[in-house]
């Protein structure tokens, strides 16, 4: 049967085999009009706000608006909650119930929280400051009107601050897998509707040598980005002025960052490295690979004659942390606290 089926396909005089339609064209979008390099500025700048402080310190507020009983705290996970043994840790509230002014709370929040300092800061020693926070998470608060605060997903960030006289060094990370959004996270963010659903990394150091990273994902929640990108997402690392190597560029980043408009169309950037320590990679050359703040640009995953290079200039990010550190204080949130 297989022989029978394999003789009546073929094409006994050897004339073409008509294979349907041709392929189309990819059709690329209109940007005329679109200040890419603002539109990726302005999606790099959000992205460094994305960290853990957000939802922890929108936990703090919706908890200032509970009632005595809504909800109810825990020391460790409540039991109810059904938690692996790796997720019984730190205090955690969890209730399914509403205050007598109409606030509901659903689910529960877990967080813990730890800070150390060691040493004195006018010393010429120093004092040394540490500090970590987790947050896991499925939880909803809110009202008849709005939703105030959703959680859904898990957290961590820490920080480690040396500072002497004249001397300051800082390294901060933030992961974040979750769900975020809520009025009291847009009062935080001062974003209209604000709050994301991300996977996001962040590593950053200041002081005495500038570095960041940032890898991952954001999807904004009815805000677009100069009006037209509602995604972005990165892997990027940027060396900066200060304590960087003599040879390295700090004029733009290792990596991409990409942006997705409504229509599910993704404008890729992409930085070619100056240098590669492999000697089979035939793309690091002059051509490509330029210290000029210059990437190019991918649309719908081609690169585009049409729109060529993007050029940014990225010295703001060096010019003050563009992310917000945590105080020392702010890691811990008690019983006591509430």
């Amino acid at each position: 049967m297989i022989l029978a089926a394999l003789l009546l396909s073929c094409n006994r005089n050897n004339e073409p085999v008509d294979k349907g339609d041709p392929v189309q064209d990819l059709v690329l979008p209109d940007i005329d009009g679109v200040d890419m390099a603002t539109a990726y500025g302005n999606a790099l700048a959000m992205s460094m706000s994305v960290t853990l402080s957000t939802p922890w310190r929108g936990n703090i507020d919706i908890l200032d608006l509970g009632h005595e009983g809504c909800p109810d705290f825990y020391v460790g996970a409540p039991e109810d909650a059904d938690l692996d043994d790796d997720e019984q840790f730190g205090v955690s509230w969890f209730d399914y119930c509403e205050t007598p002014g109409g606030l509901y709370y659903g689910g529960y929040v877990i967080w813990d929280g730890n800070v150390s300092g060691d040493g004195d800061a006018s010393s010429d020693a120093g004092r040394t400051t540490e500090g970590s926070r987790t947050m896991m998470a499925n939880a909803i608060v809110g009202d008849s009107d709005n939703v105030l605060y959703e959680f859904k997903g898990e957290g961590s960030d820490s920080l480690y601050l040396v500072e002497a006289p004249g001397y300051t060094r800082w390294a901060y990370s933030s992961l974040i897998e979750a769900t975020i959004t809520g009025d009291a996270i847009s009062d935080l963010t001062g974003a209209d509707g604000g709050g994301w659903r991300t996977d996001l990394y962040l590593y950053a150091t200041g002081g005495n040598a500038d570095h960041i990273e940032s890898r991952g994902n954001i999807f904004l929640f009815d805000t677009l980005i100069s009006e037209r990108f509602d995604s972005v997402a990165m892997d990027l690392t940027f060396s900066g002025p200060t304590g960087s190597a003599p040879d390295a560029c700090t004029a733009e980043p290792v990596g991409w960052i990409g942006l997705r408009d409504e229509n599910a169309y993704w404008y890729d950037l992409v930085f070619l490295p100056v240098s590669s320590t492999d000697s089979s990679d035939t793309t690091a050359d002059t051509e490509y690979g330029s210290c000029d703040g210059c990437g190019t640009l991918y649309v719908r995953g081609i690169e585009t004659t049409e729109y060529g290079e993007v050029c940014m200039d990225f010295s703001w990010l060096w010019e003050t942390s563009p992310i917000t550190l945590p105080e020392p204080e702010d890691f811990l949130f008690t019983v006591r606290d509430i």
